[in-house]
């Protein structure tokens, strides 16, 4: 039986995080699975694999598309907000997931393990939808049957009119945490208990750098009467090694890998370069650790590390310290004679 295929969207408006060059080179390495990265951003690098395909983008433009595609006005001013739209995504981008089996949304944030081999027992149940984590739908990663009631399943929720044109991101694409819990993962539970439609929620895809037992008890809450799917998330650190992603801890392969905390306290001022060229990678809430093929970039890595940690060290460092110094200096002027 041949793999259903599948194209995912990531929609992101402002400058790309240090990293996109790794985050793009993990998912080209999945030649089954398509990525249409929509956004306002030059992409440099190509990809000779052909599943990579950039739509130049803006705000405004994608205000009007969805506008027409939705039949509502819509005005996103902030980046961030496009969120929202991720159930929306199968009819927004209807002309470009023609073809299709599946779609499916993804964050940047992410680094992309063996796709086809995690995800074949998922796709071999032929689901409607396959959830990132047991918990709910959403978050970074999400996959659609490419199939009118499915793409459609949106307008079944009797918020989704304020949610797309509301200014503020109200977490509709998951739970709804910001909007009384209205949010799209209500409807496919309502969906799903009419059998309407199969939700593939058997097992937690990503690790992630830091723990979402938080998320997790906000879920439990959001559906207090409802079987609970997971009450456990693991997380830690993990290892990229020749296309596939797994646990440093016991070694269990994951489909990716989201960068969700350690990117607030990541310091990194130059772009991430020679991606092609790395041989393996481990990443935690502390940041990257990259090992390349050739000496020649190993070397120059070795030099970019460095430069950063001087950088580091003269912002962090010693601008406290020259600050400190400064006061002391002003205070003495100032002190009688």
């Amino acid at each position: 039986m041949p793999q259903p295929t599948a194209c995912l969207i990531a929609v992101h408006f402002g400058p790309m995080p240090t990293w996109i060059n790794l985050t793009l080179e993990t998912f080209s390495r999945n030649p089954e699975f398509n990525l249409l990265l929509v956004t306002d951003q030059p992409i440099a690098r190509t990809y000779d694999r052909g599943n990579i395909q950039v739509v130049k983008s803006s705000l405004a433009d994608f205000s009007a598309l969805a506008s027409k595609q939705l039949d509502l006005t819509i005005q996103v001013k902030r980046g961030y907000k496009i969120c929202d739209f991720r159930p929306a995504f199968g009819q927004i981008f209807k002309s470009e997931l023609q073809g299709y089996d599946y779609w499916g949304h993804i964050d940047l944030d992410t680094f992309w393990g063996d796709m086809s081999a995690v995800l074949a027992p998922a796709l071999n149940a032929n689901p409607d939808i396959i959830c990132g984590e047991p918990n709910h739908v959403g978050g970074p990663f999400c996959l659609y049957r490419n199939r009118p009631d499915v793409n459609l399943l949106y307008q079944s929720n009797d918020h989704y009119r304020e949610a797309f044109q509301r200014e503020d991101n109200i977490d509709f694409d998951e739970i709804g945490i910001n909007f009384d819990n209205h949010g799209f993962e209500t409807t496919v539970r309502q969906a799903e208990s009419r059998g309407e439609i199969s939700v593939y929620r058997d097992r937690q895809f990503y690790l992630q750098d830091s723990d979402s037992s938080w998320w997790i008890s906000q879920v439990q809450k959001a559906y207090p009467s409802d079987r609970q799917f997971g009450t456990t998330f693991q997380f830690g650190a993990g290892e990229w090694r020749s296309g596939q992603f797994t646990a440093s801890s016991d070694g269990q392969a994951y489909l990716f890998y989201h960068f969700y905390d350690g990117k607030k306290r990541l310091f990194r001022p130059f772009p991430m370069q020679w991606c092609d060229r790395v041989k393996s990678f481990k990443i935690s809430g502390a940041g990257f650790q990259l090992t390349y093929n050739s000496p020649i970039y190993q070397a120059l890595h070795a030099v970019e590390n460095w430069v950063i940690s001087v950088i580091r060290w003269a912002v962090y460092d010693l601008g406290p310290l020259r600050h400190k110094l400064r006061a002391i200096g002003k205070r003495t002027k100032q002190s009688p004679l």
